[in-house]
């Protein structure tokens, strides 16, 4: 019987931690936390991106401009406060609305809208 690798040992270790935990490492600089807290909550974001936009493409865009985003941020996040994933859905919705998405977002949809409505 082979041992398990060391690489797979951390990310067993990392998958056991809770998000708060994970959101210390990634301000200690160890950026696999981030892997696992996009791996437990990336389906949710992009089903909130989806209720949003109706668009897959854009829901998957969406996903990883609030990760990157949250990557970025994440030593704006007090536990005392509340729980990362609340946190994170709340700077999603605030990513979206407040015009990193929604602005070019919204400019497409009127061009598409146009194009719908022009006469051939």
């Amino acid at each position: 019987m082979q041992n398990v690798p060391t690489d797979a040992n951390a990310w067993h270790s990392l998958n056991e931690l809770t998000d708060e935990q994970l959101a210390g490492l990634l301000l200690n600089g160890q950026d696999d936390a981030l892997t696992v807290l996009f791996d437990r909550y990336h389906r949710l974001v992009f089903s909130v991106a989806m209720r949003i936009i109706h668009d897959p493409g854009e829901a998957e865009d969406v996903v990883q401009t609030v990760f990157l985003d949250f990557y970025r941020a994440v030593a704006n996040f007090d536990a005392q406060k509340g729980i990362l994933r609340v946190w994170l859905l709340q700077y999603a919705y605030h990513r979206f609305i407040t015009g990193s998405i929604w602005i070019p977002l919204r400019a497409s949809l009127r061009c598409r809208g146009a194009r719908m409505l022009s006469p051939k």
